[in-house]
């Protein structure tokens, strides 16, 4: 499972590098947050996310493989458009937003419970 450190190390590796790292990390609890919000948290509402940093860094995030993808595209494609490269965001953001309808669509399939029948 995907730490917050690890997609953190990622993206300062490619494009982001030169922002503030706690910039970054704002960007990604926003994502993490979002997804136990709108994906996870309803289904299991135990397994919570990560909303510190850097005290939860090596904590696992909610998306997991194969969609941990999610993460690194979120921050990359804010970092786009706070350098003012609005080409490469709209192309992150896309590239993100298909693999989030992804990852909820998987999420819905093998996570959500069957709903409960009635009988008339």
């Amino acid at each position: 499972m995907t730490t917050m450190e690890q997609v953190l190390a990622r993206c300062q590796q490619s494009r982001a590098d030169g922002l503030a790292e706690p910039l970054l990390a704002r960007w990604l609890l926003e994502l993490e947050g979002r997804i136990y919000e709108e994906v996870t948290g309803p289904d299991e509402p135990e397994r919570l996310p990560v909303t510190r940093w850097p005290e939860q860094g090596d904590r696992p995030l909610l998306a997991d493989a194969p969609y941990e993808g999610l993460y690194e595209l979120w921050v990359l494609a804010n970092a786009e458009f706070e350098l003012g490269n609005y080409e490469d965001y709209n192309a992150l953001t896309a590239r993100f937003e298909e693999l989030y309808r992804a990852f909820r669509a998987h999420w819905r399939r093998h996570r959500r419970p069957a709903p409960a029948r009635v009988r008339v």
